[in-house]
């Protein structure tokens, strides 16, 4: 699975996620019982249920692995809150279908952290490492010529375009650019640099 399928698949199913989880709050606002225990637990689920969302979206943004210990933990104290107040109310189907909403909930984003390690916690690592790592291969081959290297500047200007915005057009300009590039320079160009260039697009495609 090529950097733009699966970027293209953790957004999908971030999408999933906060539907899941819009699912939780109206679970939990249409119950209601007046017993000071059950209240706190009721106020402890929708707190663990923001805490959550909050660990996910900065996992999303930071790309750290805290994040995600985070994401545990909350998601391990939210189903023992859960478990409690499902023992005091006389609702049980709202609370096992939130309860079945959760294990949903916690695989999904399971899904996304597998999915943006095998794209790369940075720039080091994963697909981003090995598109880093394709195209300073040809930089270090085409230093000298200007002409070329501009091209090639252009080709990461349009990997970062669809990094930032996934937007299939810089998908579009990239394979458009890159495939111009070699089929012009595949005779004046030694076959490693060709050879980088084309690691760099199957890595990316």
């Amino acid at each position: 699975m090529t950097i733009k399928t699966k970027l293209i698949l953790a957004i999908a199913l971030s999408v999933v996620s906060l539907s899941l989880m819009h699912l939780l709050s109206t679970t939990l606002s249409s119950t209601y019982e007046k017993t000071r225990t059950y209240e706190r637990n009721v106020n402890s689920i929708e707190k663990l249920v923001l805490q959550l969302r909050r660990n996910e979206k900065d996992f999303l943004a930071r790309k750290q692995v805290k994040y995600v210990e985070k994401f545990n933990q909350n998601a391990n104290q939210l189903n023992k809150a859960i478990k409690a107040a499902k023992h005091q109310s006389n609702e049980l189907p709202r609370f096992t279908k939130l309860e079945s909403a959760i294990t949903n909930y916690q695989q999904r984003f399971s899904e996304i952290v597998s999915t943006q390690k095998l794209i790369g916690l940075d720039h080091k690592t994963g697909l981003y490492g090995e598109l880093r790592n394709a195209i300073h291969n040809v930089e270090s081959l085409i230093s000298n010529d200007k002409a070329f290297l501009a091209n090639v500047l252009q080709l990461r200007r349009n990997e970062k375009d669809f990094m930032l915005r996934l937007d299939k057009k810089y998908v579009s300009k990239f394979t458009s650019n890159i495939d111009s590039l070699i089929d012009e320079h595949s005779l004046s160009k030694s076959d490693t640099t060709i050879s980088y260039l084309q690691q760099y697009r199957e890595t990316f495609l």
